[in-house]
């Protein structure tokens, strides 16, 4: 397969992110309301400049396996390590089941007690194709990783990815490993700017 020089320098100058900015970006969901139903997820918090937004996965604020998400004011998306961090969920804009799909796009407020080290908009970009291909990771507020954990991943096909850690989707522990990391986001970090190149669906995608 050939690889165009741009394609090429993508790759090679590309690399993993850090920690510090994947906890910055990396948000945890957790859904509840009054009737004791829940659900769990991670998601992506960015911002276009005057307004902020979280990337996850539908199924990830889907209510009780129906067709329908969480009320808005049970969405609970919050930064762990960030504890002067507060951001509240004003509105689910998109929010799309459908096999392929499984995409939801949360509008968000965020306010910080701190001088923030990132820059939600200037810091961080989406690409709706992954030319990097390398220096790729998932980050997942999971059952067996509760403050989250970076898993190195690298691509198989245009919509799959494989876990670097040696944990296979049909393997026993993978649910227990995984389970939560739904809605987290593929990350690069090119040319000092963090970019998502995907959302976790589920096993395979």
């Amino acid at each position: 397969i050939m690889i165009s020089s741009k394609y090429k320098n993508l790759q090679q100058d590309s690399r993993i992110p850090d920690t510090d900015i994947l906890e910055a970006f990396s948000v945890k969901i957790e859904c509840k309301d009054e009737n004791d139903s829940y659900n769990n997820g991670t998601g992506t918090i960015f911002s276009d400049g005057v307004y902020y937004y979280i990337i996850t996965a539908a199924h990830s604020i889907q209510y009780d396996k129906t067709a329908n998400h969480f009320d808005p004011k049970d969405i609970k998306a919050f930064l762990p390590h960030k504890q002067d961090v507060n951001i509240n969920v004003l509105d689910v804009l998109m929010f799309d089941l459908s096999d392929g799909v499984d995409f939801a796009l949360l509008k968000a407020n965020l306010q910080s007690n701190v001088r923030l080290r990132y820059d939600y908009y200037n810091d961080f970009g989406i690409v709706g194709e992954d030319n990097f291909g390398q220096n790729l990771c998932v980050y997942g507020y999971t059952e067996a990783y509760k403050d989250g954990n970076l898993f190195l991943v690298h691509r198989v096909s245009s919509d799959r990815y494989s876990i670097d850690e040696g944990i296979t989707a049909s393997g026993k522990d993978f649910g227990h490993t995984m389970k939560g990391s739904s809605g987290g986001g593929v990350h690069v970090v090119y040319d000092n700017r963090m970019y998502c190149v995907g959302v976790v669906k589920g096993r395979d995608t």
